[in-house]
């Protein structure tokens, strides 16, 4: 059997044309939009040059917007190009600032725990203390309530639960949010039982409900005042991490995201580029092929017409050659595609030519479409003459650098083709998806092998 790898070639795409020397025909140019004619080059007998601009249109806005698409592709380059070198001195030194910035509030949030601590102490013996002194008596290690309720047995779990309040120690802010909770929970008992029906019905005891509704309004505002030095203690911790992630991204190089993230950026805007420019494109007329001016229908200032020719050319070479283009390829054809021609009356002679002028609309021949098409020879030559046969091969696309297989060793289907690949004791079919198509024979491959696989040629597989 006979294999071989994949291989990187420049490969051309043609697409092969024939037809006979006709006479040459002339050539109407239309602008492909209307617009203010600002400059008309030729007069009628000018002689012209394949690409050489011969009418322009008004196109301030367009040009300013290739600018401005040029300029943005500079921006997204530069940002790439700094996020691939990396951070730069003065880079580092904002990000070590921030960190440093970011422990020092830190450190004052922590300090400032003290305080907080500090009055969650002093506030609630305060109230323990001081403002509920009137509610209970103290007989020795026991409290009994300084008024009879009418509810003895919850009276009697609060008088037995007050002992529990005789030292209260406050250390950091778990323990102060604990004695806070602890307290609260105690003034809710004694509210409750202040507020029982039959509790409101004595007046005797409004002045205590008043006590009570006094103290848990100080423990609401205790517990306002932890909760606000956890979260600002949490968030100075929060900065000093995130400040601390930041400078470690800092010096050990910008993330490969954020690089791949600005590379489809800079893409981006070389595509808008590309499309500004195709714009603009429309404002110019250039000659599609050398020759020489027969007519020219407008003038500067005038508004353009893209039904009416504005200038017609005519190719200084005596004679064209008119082909048939397939449906097939009739969408890789464009005016101004190159192409080389060789007659049957001489073979071993390549004549350079340029597509000049594809019909709009095809005809039918045999129930199949084809679209008339001419090619004008660049040189003028004297040993070309009418009637003669021309085979041609038309340059629709080159491509660097591709990756290549011999036409020999794919099989072509629909939406791509399949090789076989040689493993170690076998050979695998592999679906590839296929591209240009050679002149050479050869096929681009885009997606299924690189150039480490072995191929067997199909041709000769015997396998």
């Amino acid at each position: 059997m006979v294999t071989e790898s994949p291989m990187r070639k420049d490969i051309t795409e043609v697409v092969e044309l024939s037809g006979p020397v006709e006479p040459v025909t002339s050539a109407d140019l239309s602008f492909e939009k209307s617009g203010v004619v600002s400059f008309v080059k030729p007069k009628v007998g000018d002689k012209v040059y394949a690409g050489e601009t011969l009418a322009t249109l008004s196109g301030t806005d367009a040009y300013a917007a290739v600018r401005e698409a040029e300029a943005g592709v500079a921006s997204a380059q530069a940002t790439l190009d700094q996020l691939e070198s990396g951070a730069t001195e003065s880079e580092l030194n904002i990000k070590e600032q921030a960190l440093s910035s970011a422990k020092i509030d830190l450190q004052n949030a922590e300090t400032q725990i003290y305080d907080t601590v500090r009055n969650t102490q002093n506030s609630l013996t305060d109230i323990m203390n001081y403002k509920l002194s009137t509610l209970f008596v103290k007989n020795g290690p026991d409290y009994k309530m300084s008024f009879s309720s009418c509810d003895q047995f919850a009276q009697t779990s609060i008088e037995s639960e007050r002992r529990s309040f005789d030292f209260i120690t406050v250390s950091d802010l778990d323990s102060a949010s604990l004695s806070a909770n602890n307290l609260n929970s105690f003034l809710n008992k004694l509210n409750a039982l202040l507020t029982l029906p039959c509790s409101l019905s004595d007046s005797t005891l409004s002045a205590n409900r008043l006590t009570v509704s006094t103290a848990r309004a100080t423990v609401s505002t205790v517990f306002a005042e932890i909760s606000s030095r956890k979260n600002l203690v949490q968030n100075a911790n929060n900065a000093v991490a995130r400040a601390e992630k930041d400078l470690a991204n800092t010096v050990s190089g910008t993330d490969i995201n954020r690089i791949k993230s600005q590379k489809a950026i800079v893409a981006q805007a070389l595509s808008r580029v590309a499309s500004a420019r195709a714009q603009a494109a429309k404002n110019v007329l250039s000659a599609p092929f050398s020759g020489v001016v027969t007519e020219v229908n407008v003038t500067a200032g005038e508004l353009s017409s893209m039904t009416k020719p504005a200038i017609s050319i005519i190719s200084d070479n005596a004679f064209q050659v008119k082909v048939k283009i397939a449906e097939v390829d009739i969408a890789k054809m464009k005016i101004g595609n190159t192409a080389t021609v060789t007659l049957d009356a001489y073979r071993d002679q390549e004549f350079a030519a340029v597509l000049s002028r594809i019909d709009p609309s095809a005809t039918i021949e045999g129930g199949v479409p084809r679209y008339g098409a001419v090619l004008s020879f660049i040189n003028k030559d004297d040993r070309i003459r009418s009637g003669m046969t021309a085979n041609a091969k038309v340059v629709t696309r080159k491509i660097e650098n591709a990756l290549t297989v011999k036409a020999s060793f794919i099989q072509i289907k629909t939406g791509g083709g399949i090789v076989k690949v040689m493993n170690a004791t076998s050979t695998e079919d592999r679906i590839v998806k296929v591209g240009v198509r050679g002149s050479d024979g050869s096929v681009e491959i885009l997606e299924g092998v690189t150039e480490s696989d072995k191929l067997v040629e199909i041709a000769t597989d015997t396998k």
